[in-house]
Order: structure tokens, then C-alpha cells, then sequence
């Protein structure tokens, strides 16, 4: 997680532009399909909508804060439209943070293995341990 301060969140940006074309590189996902968001102090960096992630920029990433409203740093692309669920990721996380540690960043892909495996089936089976 990054600070508060100015230098914090445009590393955050600089940081999900990075990931974003990782997830390319390692076939996670696909021109903008997805998206991505970590904590930058009291803010969410998050990826913008509509935006593929070769052409991203570092001050193409949005920020919100906690409750979803824009800060005026900046933003002049619209954030993923599911930034609602990013921020309840964290909001949830938060209030379990006293047992666990604190989620610092979101990521959501939607690659061509799961998009074949959900075009195949209604429901998809727990495929790991950890999900119940």
C-alpha cells in the first residue's frame, strides 16, 4: 500500500500500467478486459475503463477515494465500471483487518480460460482449497 502523498499515487498509477501489461504478457487477459486497483493512502488507483492496457499511461489511471467519488487530481478518464466491487473488496477486507491483513490491491481478470469454462457451464465447481 502507498502513502498519501503525491509521489505515492503516481507510483501506484506507474505500477498498475506495469501489471497491466504483465497480465498481457502471461496471457491473463485481453486488450482491456479486466481490470486492476491497489491502495494508494486513502485512495483507490484503479484501471480505466474502456482503455486497452497497451495504450495505458500511467496518468490514464483513475483515483477514487473509499466512498467512490473522484478526487480533483487529475482524473480525465472514467474509472472501471466495477469499481463498486473493487471498493467493497476493500471495505470488506477492512472491517475483517483485525484478524487478517489488509487487502492492498485488486485484480480482476477475465482471461480465455475462463471465459471458455464459464461459456461451458451454468455453475463453476470450487477449483481450490481456499474457496468455500
Amino acid at each position: 500500500m502507498y502513502g498519501s502523498d503525491s509521489d505515492g499515487r503516481q507510483a501506484a498509477r506507474a505500477q498498475l500500467v506495469s501489471y497491466s501489461a504483465r497480465l498481457l504478457d502471461d496471457g491473463l487477459a485481453v486488450g482491456s478486459a479486466g481490470n486492476m486497483s491497489v491502495r494508494a493512502g486513502d485512495l483507490v488507483a484503479i484501471t480505466p475503463s474502456g482503455i486497452s492496457y497497451t495504450e495505458m499511461r500511467p496518468e490514464d489511471v483513475c483515483l477514487v477515494a473509499m466512498d467512490g467519488t473522484e478526487p480533483r487530481e487529475g482524473n480525465q478518464e472514467t474509472p472501471s465500471t466495477e469499481t463498486p466491487m473493487h471498493l467493497a473488496i476493500y471495505a470488506a477486507a477492512k472491517a475483517k483487518a483485525e484478524a487478517e491483513a489488509e487487502v492492498g490491491a485488486v485484480v480482476h481478470t477475465h482471461s480465455p480460460e475462463v471465459i471458455a469454462l464459464s461459456a461451458g457451464r451454468d455453475e463453476l465447481p470450487a477449483i481450490h482449497y481456499a474457496i468455500t
